[in-house]
């Protein structure tokens, strides 16, 4: 049985996922999108499309992980949702090495990353070669893993 507060936070959330679904309807835009379903008898096709993402995203990363939670879902649903051919157990794979790389700091990212390789999503840390030269300055030219 879900809470009265869970299911308004749901419900908050499909809406917002719907007002962005059709962006040249819409834009985004709560308020409009519900002015023009205020009549409805019922919220039955926002509950079947909120269903409709988590459908998609439970098939298309089928562990769950907390990183998973807070992302707009709506907006990467509607973004992948046609690619076809997903190899699930690749993408895990891959979101597995990302979160292990210390130069990704936004981990979150790499789930709508490792479906469309948009690198910014990740935050990689980079180094100006300043940063660069001032560390092999520091570290005498030595690597501080490997020795040489």
């Amino acid at each position: 049985m879900t809470s009265s507060k869970t299911f308004s936070s749901i419900f908050k959330l499909a809406i917002k996922w719907a007002a962005n679904s059709d962006i040249k309807q819409f834009g985004g835009d709560i308020e409009k999108y519900m002015g023009l379903y205020h009549d409805k008898p019922n919220a039955n096709d926002l509950m079947l499309y909120f269903q409709q993402v988590i459908n998609w995203v439970e098939a298309t990363f089928p562990k769950y992980d907390a990183l998973m939670k807070g992302l707009d879902w709506g907006h990467i649903y509607e973004t992948f949702k046609d690619k076809k051919d997903i190899d699930t157990d690749a993408l895990q794979k891959e979101l597995e090495r990302l979160w292990m790389d210390d130069d990704v700091t936004h981990k979150a990212g790499a789930y709508e990353y490792v479906l469309g390789g948009e690198e910014k999503l990740l935050n990689i840390r980079k180094f100006t070669p300043a940063m660069a030269k001032a560390a092999y300055t520091r570290q005498q030219g030595i690597c501080p893993d490997c020795g040489n």
